[in-house]
């Protein structure tokens, strides 16, 4: 499943990501992770357990289960999602719906429609899988992120609270 875009001279082509790309999508997973660090320092990781959280990563994205896009410039990956088919208890109204995991574009690339094209890939696959919701979770503070969505239509409905103890 591919697509290109044109930004300025530069082909920008959106592609799904496949086993032998896992190395190159885990990367971005983790500097995503690192990203909302400041926001959140729950997302510091534990380094003892990456190894852990690699291998159930891949083995999720091998089995299908766990999906991603890649944008790519010339070999190579600017942006990543990654998204997965969730389900709410059958007594909603809305009991399927994807949901997207995580989206990340490199700042060098970052407000060029980057992130737009790899979502409109997202709606094409929810759409092929009979969903019509979308979701996604925005780290509080993350202003790009929350504006990105914004933009896309996306609206709160829950807010996520914790305590520490």
């Amino acid at each position: 499943m591919t697509n290109d875009y044109f930004k300025g001279d530069a082909m920008i082509t959106i592609e799904a990501a496949e086993s032998k790309n896992i190395p190159q999508v885990l990367e971005l997973w983790w500097k995503l992770m690192r990203y909302h660090v400041p926001f959140e320092p729950m997302f510091e990781g534990r380094p003892a357990d990456a190894k852990l959280f690699e291998q159930r990563f891949s083995d999720r994205m091998e089995a299908e289960e766990l999906k991603a896009f890649m944008a790519m410039e010339n070999d190579e990956i600017i942006g990543c999602t990654w998204y997965v088919e969730q389900g709410h208890p059958p007594v909603y109204t809305k009991a399927r719906y994807g949901y997207i995991m995580g989206m990340m574009v490199k700042p060098g690339h970052r407000r060029s429609g980057v992130g737009t094209m790899m979502l409109e890939k997202i709606y094409k696959w929810a759409e092929s899988e009979g969903l019509d919701r979308l979701e996604v979770q925005i780290v509080p503070g993350n202003e790009a992120g929350y504006s990105f969505w914004k933009k896309q239509g996306y609206d709160a409905y829950m807010h996520v609270a914790y305590k520490e103890i």
